[in-house]
């Protein structure tokens, strides 16, 4: 016996131990979709000999398979007024699996397609040896059947192997025929290829192509009999009928085959076509398992009588695609499924065969463009589909395209590209055929595109943790998963796995220009990189941040009645959140605050949210600065959510921002209608009982706003809350006649030392330790104001420039979903006075409905007392504010007023008020009452701090603030410095004593691409020591309103000739110590008056204490300053066209 030989029985009996042995229940879960269909028919006609669907086919299935035929296909039929239910696929393939099934159980299906394997692989052999050396040929058509993934359909209890052997053979008898001799010959193969061709096609019509070449051939055959036929009408039609006689009997032959099989159809079921009907899919409950489970309630219609109508569709975009797609797609390309496919048209493109073949190329381009024309969204064979399962019935005829193989180094390359793509594959067919969109997440797969045309059809869409419907949000959207890169969805979001990319796909009801991305970042800092439907942007991000991001969506990829948009989202570090944090006391709070579960194992990189909501895209571009296109949606969302009063005071506040106040007032004064509806939604939220809203209306039946603001405000007292240092103390002068105290250190350095510069160690309190945290309580998502009423024992003493003030406590707000909303530091030198109870407020935006806690987090030097914190929402009392600002803009100070004061009386902390109540008196030329305002801006809880003579004091519950910015004092002062203020009035000494704070020793004027400049700075001398604690302090001033949140460097640079940024850097790189160099680089006011929020006109001044490096060297080093974008762009801004301007010298000294 040859040796191909023995290859060819090795095969054949490898597949059949394989088939016969394997326990198929055990390596697969279940039959799902067509293969249950077609196995509940092989097994209705191998014991029952009918194709009726009966309760006892769905009990005998369910023997082998207790999960039921998910995803079956019945079509239900009315015949002589009995309903009767039958399976909805042809009748062809069950009816030749069933003896397989009858011998062999659920085995059959394997012994069935293992033959049909091994044959097609046998006549692969003998066509090929005619044309090429027996190994040669042999090799090839292992090659062609195995290295591809219909290898895998060997496996499956659907008809693609049975298509391919019926393909293959009646094309076999077509192309393997030698040349004819005479009249007749091989005539009989030609009709028997019409019978194995008609049975693919009334298997799946679309093999009916392949009949064309075997008519062709049919004529071509015959061609030399009548060359000498005579001219005249009669003769050419007797030499037509006599040269075609053989292709019209072959084509009778072909079309006789399909009608039977189509008659046998009808005379079942009534309906010639399989798939048209009352046809349904059942998945989990299913007709006839119980007497109440009716075929109608159950299953989804799957009928192809409405396709045209509801799933047909013509883009010349999306053909254009399909056709990129068919060849080269990730999940259904040739290139990485069909391989030897390519192969076989580059033999025949080097050999050039015979017309008949290329009448079979012609063949096989009708077929596919058929499919990608008819099928846009699906022409490769549905959701569970390994490769193009469609594709496979025309596979085998690029086999017949060859004919000589050029050479071994053809088929060693067949081996090498198809087992680069299918190794994983084939390694493990039965895991592959139930993940058929596992490998794709891998290399080389992910190297090519995803088939965003077929995205309904892909294989992630029988993954349910691959495809999510987002409908927290209006409007909903579909995301896609293209790999398995994500995890921890819930309904708003979903984590992108650490030093991984995701790749999604959005799908859209309607077209977006933009969407809202939102970014929440683990405890460390990371680096972010996103695309978006062609806009890619980069974020860096710190520890625990959260980032709102509105992404301008350039292109869109048309898909049906719908639109996709392609996203790609890269965390460029990760975290594990079980080791994330050594103190379990840190990592508990944080791991809830980001939805994390305490000892989660999982790799987690940055957590996502889209939203293509237009009021939260527009709330985005409005603090972005965009206020076009924040109209432009917060316009769209107002016509929505008309009853949303966030958004209608958002929209007055945008109006205002760009001039049109009119418009602004008339969008306000709506706003104002739904306040009532506003108090009963934001109490109800609060866990409180319905107000009663009569105390509301004043006597002109406008809003009481001191009414409005206690019935809102959320008082807790101190005593109340949680803490981990201090004691519960009784106060006569705290609300409840309680109040939790702390003590300094045993020491009894206390703050009196702090403040002369001294650093003691603290000692009881902690250095972490809380006088007040909680109180843990859900509060409606918006702009809220905190005030927590404190008070110091100790002594205060005032700090000169160049020995600020040291931190006594940190009064912050903390979500437990988002972290720290705001924070800031508490110093001495903010109290009035000792033993004397002050108000410190906090603004801060909950971006979502959370758990808030207020916390006074105390160093330990100083003996504060708490009383109370009060919290109350901002939202109704902007609309006041932004109405009163549009009057002001236009110069209606009388109007302004009419809405600010009311407004001070409710809460005279207010953000600005205060300012621009004064700005107002003093344009109506009322000095008095200007310095009034500014004198007692705290609140009227505090006193009026007299003056002292004729030179007014500052007040002290002002001075937290004016140390670090004059806000719109700025434009006060500067109207003073123009006389429009009478410089004999105690308001215009009052302006000259604080502008004083803000007059730098050193001045100098550096402006940055016209969005803030430095105006100047302080040091205390130009001569320092290593080691060395030196203040300096900056005044900046703010040019104009900014959108991002600027950071500050400062280098200090040794002059000489090898000092540059570029040496420096590549010596850090080197792990080379630099000592002619060391930096002060950060945030403005340490963050917490961040660049975005700056006022255009004031200055802000910042202190820090600069510490030079012990190891530096001694010498003349110049100071560089610059302003850059570390969020964003990270790009510096431009001083005169460079990106960092020198402002001084100072001089190390040696030690």
């Amino acid at each position: 016996m040859k040796f191909n030989q023995l290859v060819l029985i090795g095969l054949l009996i490898f597949l059949l131990a394989v088939a016969w042995s394997i326990r198929y229940q055990s390596v697969v879960n279940y039959l799902f979709s067509d293969e249950a269909v077609y196995y509940m028919m092989a097994q209705s006609l191998a014991f029952d000999r009918d194709t009726e669907y009966t309760k006892g086919d769905l009990i005998r299935f369910y023997k082998d398979w207790h999960g039921g035929p998910q995803g079956v296909f019945l079509t239900r039929v009315v015949q002589n007024g009995q309903e009767k239910i039958y399976y909805g696929k042809p009748l062809i393939y069950p009816l030749f699996l069933a003896p397989f099934v009858f011998w062999f159980g659920l085995q059959g299906f394997l012994v069935f397609n293992s033959l049909l394997l091994v044959l097609m692989v046998t006549l692969g052999y003998l066509y090929l040896k005619r044309y090429n050396p027996e190994q040669v040929a042999l090799l090839f058509s292992l090659t062609f059947f195995l290295v591809t993934a219909s290898f895998i359909y060997t496996f499956w209890s659907t008809p693609e192997v049975f298509n391919m052997f019926l393909i293959t053979s009646g094309l076999f008898l077509l192309f393997y025929e030698a040349p004819p001799t005479g009249p007749g010959q091989g005539l009989g193969r030609k009709y028997l290829s019409a019978i194995l061709l008609g049975l693919a096609a009334a298997s799946k019509p679309s093999n009916g192509i392949f009949i064309l070449p075997v008519l062709v051939g049919s004529a071509l055959s015959r061609t030399e009999v009548y060359q000498n036929r005579k001219k005249g009408f009669i003769s050419e039609v007797t030499y037509l009928f006599k040269r075609y006689r053989s292709t019209l009997g072959v084509g009778f032959v072909f079309l006789l085959v399909i009608g039977i099989f189509y008659g046998i159809q009808f005379l079942i079921t009534g309906q010639w076509n399989a798939y048209a009907g009352d046809r349904r899919t059942f998945y989990w409950q299913f007709p006839l398992q119980s007497d109440n489970a009716p075929f109608a309630g159950l299953g989804e219609a799957m009928t192809n009588d409405v396709y045209f109508e509801k799933s047909f569709y013509f883009n010349p975009k999306v053909f254009l695609y399909n056709l990129f797609y068919y060849l080269f797609g990730r999940f259904t390309g040739l290139l990485p499924y069909f391989f030897p496919a390519l192969v076989s048209l580059f033999c025949f493109g080097v050999t050039l065969g015979a017309p008949l073949r290329g009448t079979l190329l012609g063949a096989i381009g009708v077929s596919i463009l058929a499919f990608i024309l008819m099928a846009p969204g699906n022409y490769h064979g549905g959701s569970g589909a390994v490769g193009n399962r469609f594709f496979v019935s025309i596979y085998p005829a690029f086999l017949f395209l060859v004919t000589r193989v050029p050479g071994f180094g053809t088929i060693l390359a067949t081996w090498g590209v198809g087992l680069l793509f299918l190794a994983q594959i084939l390694i493990n067919p039965f895991y592959t055929s139930y993940n058929p969109a596992q490998h794709a997440f891998r290399f080389p797969y992910k190297m090519l595109p995803a088939e965003l045309t077929v995205i309904n059809a892909l294989p992630i869409n029988i993954n349910p943790s691959l495809v999510q419907r987002f409908s927290a949000d209006t409007p909903s959207y579909d995301l896609y998963f293209l790999n398995d890169n994500s995890m921890g969805r819930t309904r708003e979001g979903f984590w992108v796995r650490g030093e991984a990319k995701l790749e999604a796909v959005l799908k859209a009801r309607e077209k977006q220009d933009d969407l809202l991305l939102v970014l929440e970042n683990g405890p460390f800092e990371n680096t972010v990189e996103v695309t978006a439907a062609g806009t890619k942007r980069t974020f860096h991000l710190d520890g625990d941040e959260r980032r709102e991001v509105a992404f301008p969506l350039k292109t869109s990829f048309p898909f049906f009645t719908e639109y996709l948009y392609p996203i790609t989202i890269k965390s460029r570090s990760g975290f594990i959140p079980r080791f994330a944090y050594e103190d379990i006391s840190q990592r508990l709070p944080r791991l809830f605050s980001l939805n994390k579960v305490k000892d989660d194992t999982r790799y987690l990189g940055c957590l996502i949210q889209i939203s293509l909501n237009p009021g939260k895209i527009g709330l985005v571009y409005q603090k972005k600065g965009d206020l076009d296109k924040a109209i432009f949606y917060l316009e769209q969302a107002v016509g929505q959510e008309p009853e949303n009063l966030a958004l209608q005071v958002a929209l007055g506040e945008a109006y205002q921002r760009v001039g049109r106040f009119t418009k602004s007032r008339i969008q306000l004064e709506r706003a104002k209608q739904l306040i009532p509806t506003y108090v009963a939604y934001f109490t109800s939220s609060m866990g409180k009982e319905k107000p009663s809203l009569e105390s509301l209306s004043s006597e002109n039946g406008s809003i009481h706003l001191e009414a409005l603001r206690r019935l809102l405000t959320q008082t807790f007292e101190a005593e109340d809350l949680q803490r981990t240092a201090g004691s519960i103390s009784l106060d006569a002068m705290a609300s409840g006649s309680r109040a939790v105290s702390s003590q300094p250190g045993p020491t009894g350095q206390g703050a009196w030392a702090q403040e002369q510069g001294t650093d003691p160690k603290p000692q009881a309190p902690s250095s972490r330790s809380y006088l007040i945290y909680g109180p843990f309580q859900i509060f409606p998502p918006g702009a809220y104001q905190v005030k927590y009423r404190l008070k110091i024992k100790d002594p205060i003493r005032p700090s000169g420039a160049d020995n600020p003030a040291p931190t006594l406590a940190l009064l912050d707000v903390n979500s437990g979903r988002y972290g720290v909303l705001a924070k800031r530091p508490l110093r001495g030198t903010d109290f009035i006075s000792p033993d004397y109870y002050q108000d410190f407020s906090l603004d801060f935006v909950n971006p979502e409905a959370s758990s808030l806690e207020f916390r006074v987090e105390t160093l330990g030097a100083g003996s504060l007392t708490v009383d109370k914190v009060e919290v109350y929402p901002l939202l109704p009392f902007q609309i006041f504010y932004w109405m009163g600002v549009s009057y002001a803009k236009e110069g209606a100070w009388d109007q302004a007023l009419d809405q600010f004061l009311p407004l001070f009386e409710a809460d005279p902390g207010y953000p600005n008020l205060s300012d621009y109540i004064a700005l107002g008196w003093a344009r109506l030329k009322k000095w008095d009452e200007a310095l009034k305002v500014l004198q007692n801006g705290a609140g009227p809880a505090q006193e009026l701090i007299p003056s002292a003579g004729s030179e007014p004091v500052l007040n002290p519950a002002r001075r937290s603030s004016l140390q670090t910015h004059n806000g719109i004092l700025a434009s006060l002062y500067e109207e003073g410095k123009a006389n429009e203020i009478p410089p004999e009035t105690p308001l215009y000494k009052y302006l000259m004593r604080v502008q004083e704070a803000f007059q730098p020793r050193i001045p100098v004027q550096i402006t940055f691409d016209n969005q803030l400049a430095l105006v100047g700075y302080d040091l205390p001398g130009d001569q320092f020591k290593p080691s060395e604690v030196v203040p300096i302090t900056y005044y900046w001033k703010a040019l104009a309103e900014m959108s991002k949140n600027y950071a500050i460097f400062v280098h200090f640079s040794k002059r000489k000739l090898t000092s540059s940024d570029f040496i420096r850097k590549a010596k850090q790189a080197l792990g080379f110590s630099v000592k002619d160099f060391f930096q002060q680089d950060h945030f403005p006011l340490e963050g917490m008056y961040t660049t975005d929020r700056w006022l255009a006109g004031e200055i802000v001044k910042e202190s820090h204490q600069l510490e030079i490096p012990p190891s530096v060297e001694p010498g003349r080093y110049e100071i560089w300053v610059g302003v850059w974008d570390p969020k964003d762009t990270r790009q510096r801004l431009k001083a005169g066209g460079q990106d960092k301007v020198k402002i001084g010298e100072i001089e190390i000294k040696k030690d």
